[in-house]
């Protein structure tokens, strides 16, 4: 603050001397710059207070558990864009086995708008309980990208979200003994994906479609596989590719 002083009017004090003061003033108590202290504010909703929301990242209020919300922020997904803005609560109060299509341009952040709805429906799944999502996607470096997304945030909500990628970029055996040892959320291409179901113990028990989910595998020992969710990212690359009968084989 600062204080005043006006001279009695008995005195005559020139505004020569008044500048004076002041400058003697300023140079003995230098103004000090007012702290910056966080402050709560209550969100019009009765919401966590601002600095809470801050720290869980700009992912609340869309139908995601705080602990997912702090796995973005920390994973440096800060904001949502508009896309999974639209998506994220749709897809988070998704009831039974309903189809949804998502058209969005490419950097978007269409990766996220469907990944985390799944991490979130997934989360304390075991890897021995076999695959709990499949996204077919057209190519083997768009498969990647959304296993390293999917990772890079699952590490720091679920330890036991194991993500995955069969693409055929390796042999056919090393990727058998990934889908044995158990990846929850699984990345594929199409005609890779194909051919596991139609061979590999873990995923050949074929789809019942009567219920909705795999079959059992065989006495193989292999687990049986309960899937939650099936996506087809870039669907129109995927027809344009070619790939339109492998997809209605899976």
């Amino acid at each position: 603050e600062k204080t005043t002083t006006t001279a009695p009017s008995s005195e005559h004090v020139s505004a020569t001397d008044l500048a004076r003061e002041k400058k003697q003033e300023e140079e003995k108590e230098p103004p000090v710059s007012p702290k910056k202290t966080p402050t709560t504010t209550a969100s019009s909703e009765g919401g966590a207070p601002a600095e809470e929301e801050n720290a869980a990242g700009g992912f609340t209020g869309l139908g995601l558990s705080r602990r997912l919300c702090e796995a973005c922020a920390k994973s440096g997904f800060s904001r949502p864009t508009d896309t999974q803005r639209a998506a994220l609560p749709r897809l988070s109060a998704r009831k039974g086995r309903r189809s949804t299509l998502l058209v969005a341009p490419t950097g978007s952040g269409k990766t996220l708008a469907y990944a985390l709805p799944v991490l979130e429906s997934l989360r304390g799944r075991k890897r021995s309980e076999g695959v709990g999502a499949v996204v077919v996607a057209p190519t083997r470096e768009l498969c990647a990208q959304i296993c390293a997304t999917v990772t890079k945030v699952g590490r720091l909500f679920d330890v036991g979200i194991v993500a995955g990628a069969i693409t055929g970029g390796e042999r056919r055996k090393s990727e058998k003994a990934r889908l044995r040892k158990g990846i929850v959320f699984l990345c594929a291409t199409p005609g890779r994906f194909l051919d596991h179901l139609e061979s590999t113990a873990s995923l050949a028990g074929g789809f019942d479609t009567s219920r909705g989910r795999f079959r059992p595998s065989d006495a193989s020992g292999s687990a049986p596989v309960d899937l939650a969710w099936f996506v087809l990212d870039e669907v129109d690359r995927l027809l344009d590719l070619g790939f339109g009968p492998q997809v209605d084989d899976i």
